[in-house]
């Protein structure tokens, strides 16, 4: 914990608005936030089956993932220690696992699924997602590991079901074939880095209950 402690005091020291704006935007997590590896045209406008799909994943990870938290009642690095900043006011809940990285490891595994050639951005985004929350003092890292390992669990647990399955070719069927633009998004090559961005919109993200982390 001392450890995690640090890592979080030493990314809070280099904060920037920008990355203030970034973590906040990035909190509103949902499957649209990868429009930064695929570009803005990527909403749940232009894209509603896939908003569909993914918010019914999003609920089945947030129903394992709470009974984990309830289990552990792991408190978040804000409560531990009061030098550290919250920059985002999160619906109060536990640290451990991170349910944001749990969603991410989902998420990125199944957009892979139907895009491959990204499979390298949709990785940096859920990155970049994962370090804002231990930035923004609400997740030590240790809880974004738990949360990503528990996120493979349940990944191929559902390849294990015809079901999922046929849903997934169903939507690379029925949207993503050909996929969404990547124009405006990620440098060519799969680069890690987005382009900068000068704003940082609300996304959609599914109604919840459950704690946010």
């Amino acid at each position: 914990m001392r450890q995690g402690l640090r890592e979080i005091l030493a990314m809070q020291a280099g904060a920037s608005p920008e990355k203030i704006a970034s973590a906040r935007w990035t909190y509103e997590f949902s499957v649209f936030t990868f429009s930064l590896a695929i570009g803005p045209s990527f909403t749940e406008k232009h894209y509603p089956h896939t908003a569909r799909i993914f918010g019914k994943l999003n609920a089945l990870v947030a129903r394992v993932n709470d009974g984990v938290k309830d289990y552990y009642r792991s408190p978040h690095p804000f409560q531990v220690d009061s030098r550290v900043k919250r920059f985002v006011i999160a619906i109060p809940g536990y640290d451990y696992p991170s349910f944001h990285s749990a969603r991410c490891a989902v998420f990125e595994r199944v957009l892979t699924l139907l895009d491959p050639t990204r499979a390298g951005e949709f990785r940096a985004t859920s990155h970049r997602v994962e370090q804002d929350r231990v930035f923004a003092g609400e997740h030590f890292p240790y809880s974004i590991v738990a949360g990503r390992n528990l996120g493979e669990m349940i990944f191929n647990e559902l390849m294990q079901d015809p079901n999922f399955r046929a849903d997934v070719a169903a939507l690379k069927s029925s949207e993503w074939t050909p996929p969404p633009d990547s124009r405006n998004s990620f440098q060519a090559g799969g680069s890690a880095t987005p382009k900068p961005r000068t704003a940082f919109p609300r996304l959609p993200c599914p109604a919840r209950k459950h704690p946010a982390h």
